[in-house]
């Protein structure tokens, strides 16, 4: 009975962690916030994935001249590689395939420069508000909402000309207010992802004590 309750207990951890990974989907309720995580923070507050209420999520902006509204209430319109939702940029022919909609693919360069920050690799540049604002121009001038960042450079030339990502899940969030339609924003959402080998590893011992368990009994 305490390898069955074990077990299930194992598996009840193992959904919880893959989940914890998970992004928002098209169709959840947001609340966004400027003073929430390290930048802006989403939190979801409805989604057809009970084990994701509550979480909160970094983000950073991806256009420049849309805004949202601090505490505003979003509805999640598409989760993807596409900016659908305005900016002062068209930026490369794109099409989010859930919606249709035209918009911005979302360049690796950003996606790197997102998880480079998470990651520390920007700390010995700058720390605190001062840092965050760097990387946000970074991002916009990936994207081709601003002329010019004059960081941009020093903290791509840290990728060594690669923009691989390991251990992150990376997407653009378009949202858009559930009261007035044109406040509407995207956003450059990640959250980290488990290893598969860590995963495996887990499964396997799983099974291993479910077996030894068995051989117990057996004996």
């Amino acid at each position: 009975k305490i390898l069955n309750a074990s077990l299930v207990s194992g598996a009840v951890v193992l959904f919880w962690v893959i989940n914890a990974w998970s992004l928002p989907m098209a169709g959840d309720t947001v609340k966004m916030n400027t003073s929430w995580g390290d930048n802006y923070g989403m939190k979801i507050l409805n989604s057809s994935n009970p084990m994701t209420i509550d979480d909160l999520y970094n983000t950073f902006c991806v256009e420049k001249n849309e805004t949202f509204n601090n505490n505003g209430i979003y509805t999640v319109e598409s989760v993807g590689t596409v900016a659908t939702l305005g900016g002062s940029n068209n930026g490369l022919p794109g099409v989010d395939p859930l919606t249709g909609k035209p918009g911005d693919p979302i360049s690796e360069e950003s996606r790197w420069l997102y998880a480079s920050f998470f990651d520390g690799v920007f700390d010995s540049i700058a720390s605190g508000q001062t840092l965050v604002d760097k990387v946000q121009n970074a991002i916009w001038f990936s994207e081709d909402e601003i002329s010019s960042s004059s960081d941009y450079s020093t903290f791509i030339a840290l990728a060594g000309g690669d923009f691989t990502l390991t251990g992150w899940n990376i997407k653009v969030v378009n949202i858009v207010n559930t009261v007035n339609q044109n406040n509407r924003q995207s956003q450059l959402v990640g959250t980290p992802v488990p290893e598969p080998v860590t995963l495996a590893l887990f499964g396997m011992g799983l099974i291993g004590l479910a077996g030894f368990g068995r051989k117990k009994i057996n004996s």
